[in-house]
């Protein structure tokens, strides 16, 4: 734990979890629950709200507002291959999809836990079929995975 009298020693987390939600209201409740477990959340938020948790993604690489939902996979793998390498993304341990859930998809590639919750309207950015069903496959994969 970090200890304000002694500026030597660092923050430990045990775990670190990353979310880029387009809502502030599921993230927020987490940190709070989780407040007291030494857990570091590291939010990015795509929300036109996050300003009121001064929470906005101004440094996020890739991902905007605009494209944040998409299902292009092209965009998924330069997500990927802008953040495999870089420092603070390994040190994440967690990623939290609340909404749209589908936003876990672009995690998969990173191979860590993923938690997945519907805070509303589980298809939320996946209105087609071909979509949709691609968001159920992966949800299937996600939920086989033992973490």
């Amino acid at each position: 734990m970090y200890l304000p009298e002694n500026p030597k020693i660092v923050p430990v987390y045990k775990i670190t979890v990353w979310t880029n939600d387009y809502h502030i209201g599921p993230i927020h409740d987490i940190k709070h629950q989780l407040a007291s477990l030494s857990v570091r959340f590291i939010d990015k938020s795509l929300s036109s709200h996050c300003y009121l948790t001064k929470t906005c993604a101004t440094n996020l690489k890739i991902l905007n507002s605009e494209n944040g939902m998409s299902t292009d996979s092209k965009l998924h793998k330069q997500f990927y291959e802008a953040y495999k390498n870089d420092f603070e993304m390994n040190q994440v341990n967690v990623f939290i999809c609340f909404h749209p859930i589908a936003m876990c998809e672009v995690f998969m590639p990173f191979n860590r836990t993923l938690i997945v919750i519907a805070s509303t309207r589980y298809e939320l950015a996946r209105f087609s079929k071909e979509d949709w069903t691609k968001l159920n496959k992966n949800l299937q994969i996600i939920a086989s995975n033992p973490r």
